[in-house]
């Protein structure tokens, strides 16, 4: 099956689980991918699609427009190596926009639960990606970091991807588990999005989720020298029951131009679009506590500077006042607070606010100092490991720290009311959030 648009023309081989992508005015655009799930079964990988051809179902072609503008989309159902289970792959393309979306649905309809390792949208194999009329012999690849801490870069051949040696330290706070470390020469992954291009051709490939509401997405390519790109939707080991399903979010592909100031300018914008982000939503300015006090802060201190920022708004406008880390005796126990905070955080937030300014305070919900009252009073609520122990979270505050498990009813309901009473009874506005990766650990959750 095919389907064009002015940008682009995509190919579907649904017999041989694959598809092609290619330029509608450039002939060295293209390439053709496969596509797969992989799922846990008796601890080993199992391809659901594999040595599997000719049985497969089209769904009605339709015209939608998912909050990107119109879209030509089609869809596939295949049987798989284990009855029951079905896999769905959905397409679809821009009318008149730059991209085409893959998506997959998992259904299991079987007596069993399954285990998701991961949901591969798109595989293009060395020699299957031509960016130019040399093929791709000079290539790089975008490898984008999983949040702010992470290494974000672009690599040449010949290249190693930025890795920390500081494993149990650093790694918990900065790698999604779901996406490899390489560490030998000419391979890099990458996270949500990503470009893989050729220098001489200054052409590329832009491969990205359009969210990452349903599962974190990564990438991994390698140079041969030519290169081979992956990109799959996380599956974390989390478990489908009978009457289950699992759709990935959207996958877009698209081709762009190295040459201009921005290559993602297309792919941002539209993913901009599908969230709603106003672009020119104002960044708040302010005073925070951190950058001049660190930990060391007291109801006195912070008065004090309310009283400068006062003071200075005719010439230094500040209209943000944001207590940082130092109020609470330790992360985790968020309605204790040090000596110096006896009357807590209310006052001072009134106080800001009666001032004309936003009352602002920073809050890590997620994770749990060890000192914590909480490690004793609520070890349920901590997320652990296959042999029972507290999950390593990172070392911050010089400890390695712990995270709460969020699928525990109770952990996820007091983290919820540690950002209610803040701002509804605290009365601060203005959040910093921090640490939020600790939501998202490898561990073994209460509900998997």
């Amino acid at each position: 099956m095919e389907i064009q648009s002015p940008a682009l023309r995509l190919t579907i081989h649904p017999e041989e689980h694959c598809f092609e992508l290619a330029s509608s005015s450039n002939p060295d655009l293209r390439l053709r991918s496969s596509f797969n799930a992989i799922i846990q079964n008796q601890r080993k990988p199992e391809h659901l699609l594999e040595k599997l051809a000719g049985n497969f179902q089209i769904e009605s072609p339709t015209t939608t427009d998912p909050e990107i503008g119109p879209c030509q989309q089609v869809g596939f159902s295949f049987p798989t190596t284990q009855p029951g289970i079905s896999v769905t792959a959905r397409f679809f393309l821009m009318q008149p926009g730059p991209f085409v979306g893959v998506q997959m649905t998992i259904a299991n309809n079987s007596e069993s639960s399954i285990q998701l390792k991961q949901i591969t949208l798109l595989a293009v194999e060395a020699g299957d990606l031509q960016i130019g009329n040399n093929g791709c012999s000079n290539p790089t690849f975008y490898s984008q970091g999983w949040q702010s801490w992470s290494a974000t870069g672009a690599y040449r051949l010949g290249d190693r991807q930025h890795t920390s040696i500081l494993g149990p330290f650093q790694n918990p706070m900065v790698v999604n588990p779901g996406t490899p470390q390489p560490k030998g020469k000419n391979r890099f992954s990458g996270d949500m999005f990503g470009l893989l291009g050729d220098l001489t051709s200054q052409q590329a490939l832009l491969a990205g989720f359009l969210s990452q509401k349903a599962h974190f997405g990564s990438l991994l390519a390698r140079f041969h020298p030519a290169p081979d790109l992956q990109v799959w939707a996380n599956g974390d080991e989390t478990i489908s029951p009978p009457g289950g399903e699992v759709t990935t979010d959207w996958l877009l592909l698209g081709f762009t131009s190295l040459a201009v100031p921005d290559p993602l300018s297309a792919y941002l914008t539209t993913v901009a679009q599908h969230h709603h982000i106003q672009s020119e939503t104002e960044i708040p300015v302010g005073w925070c506590s951190w950058y001049h006090f660190y930990q060391d802060i007291d109801q006195r201190s912070m008065n004090a500077n309310l009283d400068a920022v006062m003071a200075l708004k005719p010439e230094l406008p500040l209209p943000l006042f944001q207590i940082d880390d130092g109020f609470e005796t330790y992360p985790g126990d968020w309605y204790d607070f040090k000596a110096g905070f006896q009357q807590g955080l209310r006052p001072i937030a009134a106080k800001t606010k009666a001032a004309g300014l936003t009352p602002g305070v920073w809050l890590a919900p997620f994770i749990v100092h060890p000192k914590a009252r909480l490690v004793q009073a609520h070890p349920d609520w901590l997320l652990r490991d296959a042999q029972g122990k507290p999950v390593n979270a990172g070392f911050v505050w010089n400890q390695f720290t712990y995270a709460l498990d969020l699928t525990h009813p109770e952990a996820l309901a007091y983290a919820c009311d540690v950002v209610r009473t803040a701002v509804q009874e605290w009365g601060f506005t203005y959040l910093k959030l921090d640490f939020l990766y600790a939501a998202a650990l490898k561990g073994v959750y209460q509900d998997p």
